[in-house]
């Protein structure tokens, strides 16, 4: 896996990062960046977007938009291995206080990273909830593919997350705690953190959140089939 890092600005320490894998990402990622750098404005904050092995513009447009909009960028790279891995490498390279688990095509709103981190006062991780009364947007297929996930892993790991799938918000020690025991290198990643979370006796909270789906998703069916092997491989294997 390669690991080289391009920072547009000095890597000094920040208070928050916000991490985005990114693969193939070139008609999303340009604006993802520049939206969410306007969430920023008020926080000591960089954005690290590592890309995932991608063939496309993803990495050039990256670069683009942040010297454009004075956006303090880390950009990794890596062979594609997958959301999982780039997340682990990106932990790695964080020098933030907090660090926020994010993605190509969500933009988390100051409100939000507010609200992440006054329940962070008591809690060691914060999980980005979808609610079902204010979700919109996607199909029907999407949505009951979604809420199947859930139900499996609060089946199969005892667990009472409605959805461990969305943004994930924690101090930068903690996430350098949870990482090495999570081996997911796909989006079981997402739910790997919250069950490694609790295994450890960290203290793990919901937020509710008003996601929209967007188009060219990677959270495809096949890519559910996948995390699905990968949660059946933690929880029987492990």
């Amino acid at each position: 896996m390669s690991s080289g890092g391009v920072g547009l600005r000095d890597r000094k320490s920040a208070d928050i990062c916000i991490i985005i894998p990114a693969y193939n990402e070139y008609k999303r990622i340009g604006s993802t960046i520049e939206k969410q750098a306007k969430e920023l404005e008020r926080w000591a904050a960089q954005i690290l977007v590592c890309d995932d092995g991608s063939s496309d513009s993803t990495s050039a447009i990256a670069k683009t938009v942040a010297n454009r909009t004075g956006t303090n960028l880390i950009l990794l790279r890596q062979a594609h291995v997958g959301r999982g891995e780039a997340l682990r490498h990106a932990v790695k390279k964080c020098v933030s206080r907090y660090v926020v688990f994010s993605s190509a095509d969500v933009v988390v709103r100051n409100i939000e990273i507010e609200e992440a981190l006054r329940r962070l006062r008591t809690a060691h991780l914060v999980m980005f909830s979808k609610v079902r009364s204010q979700e919109y947007g996607g199909t029907a297929f999407r949505r009951i593919l979604s809420r199947c996930f859930a139900l499996l892993v609060r089946t199969l790991f005892q667990v009472r997350f409605h959805d461990t799938q969305g943004v994930k918000v924690m101090r930068l020690l903690t996430a350098k705690q949870i990482m090495p025991f999570c081996r997911s290198k796909g989006f079981f990643l997402d739910a790997e953190v919250a069950i490694v979370a609790l295994k450890h006796c960290l203290r793990v909270v919901e937020q509710p959140w008003r996601y929209s789906y967007s188009l060219g998703s990677k959270v495809t069916p096949s890519a559910i089939a996948r995390m699905v092997i990968e949660m059946l491989v933690t929880r029987f294997l492990s």
